[in-house]
């Protein structure tokens, strides 16, 4: 896979992208033992954590623009998106304004189908990233997969069964759902089918035939 970096980003994007746009990669905040092993660890999510940005460091990692250590636009979605600090009426009003539905759902959608049980905002607290592009005519928010390595191990129970409270709240809404089936939908008859995709997920792994 390629590395979500600023060759990516302009590649896919542009160059406005790469030059203003935010890439934060989830890593969870950790608690340590005096052996330095990991005792607890707090989930990277759309929590609001306050206006102060250090209240988000080390949830978070920058993958670009690291040294412009630029946190407002992850604040201000994380402002809209939870239900303690925005009511539903004026998040209903708000929530298209800070994420482009359509494209974080294009990125996120597949590895709910997958099943894929290492995914950020799914089940983990990492192995994915948000993107806030300021070349988007509203400047919003999207998702960028990363690292699937836990895809396909067992079939989907939920498809609404996701982690993270912010991202469920505006999926559950009637617009972005019905957007997210139809994604659903257009992947089982196509990529996802039985005819294209079944003769791969059916072929037996290769057996190691020796050392070496």
């Amino acid at each position: 896979f390629e590395p979500i970096d600023r060759d990516l980003i302009e590649k896919w994007y542009g160059a406005d992208a790469a030059q203003g746009g935010v890439v934060l990669k989830g890593v969870s905040r950790s608690s340590f033992d005096a052996d330095c092993k990991i005792t607890a660890f707090d989930a990277s999510n759309w929590r609001h954590r306050g206006e102060n940005p250090e209240n988000y460091r080390f949830y978070w990692f920058h993958s670009i623009n690291q040294t412009r250590d630029h946190w407002q636009p992850l604040v201000d979605v994380t402002r809209i998106l939870d239900a303690s600090v925005t009511p539903d009426a004026e998040f209903v009003q708000l929530f298209e304004s800070v994420v482009d539905v359509e494209a974080f759902l294009r990125g996120f959608m597949p590895r709910v189908l997958m099943n894929d049980r290492d995914a950020l905002f799914l089940t983990s607290v990492h192995n994915g990233y948000v993107f806030w592009d300021p070349s988007d005519t509203e400047a919003r928010w999207s998702y960028l997969a990363f690292d699937m390595g836990a895809a396909w191990r067992s079939q989907v129970e939920d498809l609404l069964a996701i982690r993270d409270d912010g991202v469920r709240r505006f999926l559950t809404q009637p617009g972005p759902q019905r957007m997210y089936y139809g994604m659903i939908h257009q992947y089982t008859q196509g990529y996802c089918s039985v005819e294209v995709a079944g003769p791969f997920l059916d072929a037996p792994a290769p057996r190691p035939t020796g050392r070496g």
